[in-house]
């Protein structure tokens, strides 16, 4: 018997989970989306968040100076990459360690794929309003940030339903966003 391709929706839900993660979210612009770094939309958060949106700020800024580098001298691009990669362990530990208010945290479920996110909210937002969007990834408390695009909005009960498009989106987010539903989807295998 001949395997059916997937369809679309088949497709669409391979790469869509269903996470309990720390959302946080905030209507932005589109100058300020523009002209902006998306963790500047969260400078009246925690100590410990602003430390980690920090580092995530200047390895952005330093991104293509890190792949001009990688290009000439491979074995130093990739030793650089490590560095970051310590830096950025060191910095959550220290942030999320700490933090007794990041742990008391509501989640919230949110369905998510690499392109974007879906999530329950308590107020209506606007169709291609666009909302700079934190994600902290639980048990490890790994972040990532990103400018997202309202595509639907739609009432749920007294709450309403949310589904945005990532936009503007890092490399490095992108990577931390798909590595998560891996291990979600993996932890969904390993349960059956």
């Amino acid at each position: 018997m001949e395997a059916k391709p997937a369809t679309s929706n088949e497709k669409r839900d391979f790469f869509r989970v269903d996470e309990d993660i720390h959302l946080e979210f905030r209507t932005v612009s589109a100058s300020f989306a523009e002209e902006n770094y998306v963790g500047d939309a969260f400078e009246d958060s925690d100590e410990s968040l602003r430390l980690i949106e920090q580092l995530n700020k200047i390895e952005k800024e330093s991104d293509q100076s890190l792949k001009v580098l990688a290009d000439k001298n491979r074995l130093l691009g990739d030793y650089l990459q490590t560095l970051n990669k310590k830096i950025d362990t060191i910095g959550r530990h220290i942030a999320f360690t700490s933090e007794e208010s990041l742990k008391q945290r509501p989640k919230t479920r949110v369905s998510l794929s690499e392109d974007g996110i879906g999530f329950i909210c308590e107020r209506a937002i606007y169709k291609d309003s666009l909302l700079a969007v934190r994600l902290i990834f639980l048990p490890n408390y790994v972040m990532a940030s990103t400018f997202a695009k309202v595509v639907r909005c739609v009432e749920k009960g007294d709450n309403f339903q949310v589904a945005a498009r990532f936009y503007q989106i890092y490399d490095k987010d992108r990577q931390i966003i798909s590595r998560q539903i891996l291990k979600s989807q993996v932890r969904g295998r390993t349960k059956k």
